[in-house]
């Protein structure tokens, strides 16, 4: 009961904090969703091994066990919504798509627990036995997680795209605008947005990707005299690109009226001011 309740805080607390940026991020959160659950998968395992040699931790392993599933299976099911929605595209068949995925995911189920139980059973329920399978079963799990993301490929533009799109256009402008099939193979995965600021992992954890590209003019660390004729040079415009020492990336400044046409412009005339500063 106390796993359970715990599971189910955690679980509102980390779609309070993180569940708008699923739409935006889907493939990353689906996979950190699958990773999520081979750890809780793993510490489940674990607490049959420690449960005789440390009894009091195994309220805490099972508790943490079930806040990953959780949060797991939250994730997987809000970045499905966005994966369906994406097949569906102009023919609007949703529900259609939707029921046919969970049909699937449901047969995909029982297949994997009919072939588990023949296997426990031909093999046996050591622990040598159990472990290999489980390293086994959770690499090809992230093996097919990974193949299967690279099968999607997104028509609407979020930051890490769209900074993909301004670069391969302006700094390789014989290869004209890439098409959405060449932005989802250069997209990455595992590893942070290739034109994103980099900053501190735990920073980027909690404040996201884009926290040292977009800022605030409190953040600048400039003087007002610094300022002054950059506000010059884009008393017109929506945003404002500064050209820091300590920040070489040249971060942008987005007035509260900017949508998403002065985000774009922000961004290739950011693209162009490296492009001028290497020449």
């Amino acid at each position: 009961v106390v796993a359970n309740a715990f599971g189910k805080f955690s679980k509102m607390t980390f779609a309070a904090r993180w569940g708008r940026d699923f739409d935006s991020d889907a493939k990353r959160w689906r996979l950190r969703a699958a990773v999520m659950w081979v750890f809780a998968n793993g510490i489940e395992i674990m607490t049959f091994v420690l449960q005789g040699i440390w009894p009091s931790s195994f309220v805490f392993l099972v508790a943490f066990a079930v806040s990953l599933k959780q949060i797991s299976i939250l994730t997987s099911a809000a970045t499905r919504g966005t994966f369906y929605k994406q097949f569906a595209g102009k023919n609007e068949n949703l529900g259609d798509i939707t029921a046919k995925g969970d049909a699937q995911v449901a047969v995909a189920d029982l297949v994997g627990m009919v072939v588990g139980i023949q296997l426990a059973r031909m093999a046996g329920t050591t622990a040598a036995y159990v472990w290999s399978a489980f390293v086994v079963l959770s690499v090809l799990d992230f093996v097919f997680i990974l193949k299967s993301l690279d099968m999607i490929v997104f028509r609407f533009l979020n930051l890490e795209r769209a900074t993909m799109l301004a670069h391969s256009f302006v700094q390789e402008q014989e290869n004209g605008v890439q098409s959405p099939e060449a932005i989802s193979k250069m997209e990455p995965l595992i590893s942070r947005p290739a034109h994103c600021v980099p900053s501190g992992k735990l920073f980027e954890m909690a404040k996201g990707y884009w926290s040292d590209t977009f800022l605030s003019v409190s953040r600048t660390s400039l003087t007002p005299l610094d300022l002054k004729p950059l506000l010059e040079v884009f008393r017109d415009s929506e945003y404002m690109l500064l050209h820091v020492p300590q920040r070489p990336s040249h971060p942008i400044v987005l007035k509260q009226s900017a949508d998403t046409l002065h985000i774009i412009q922000a961004l290739l005339a950011r693209e162009w001011l490296v492009r001028l500063c290497k020449e």
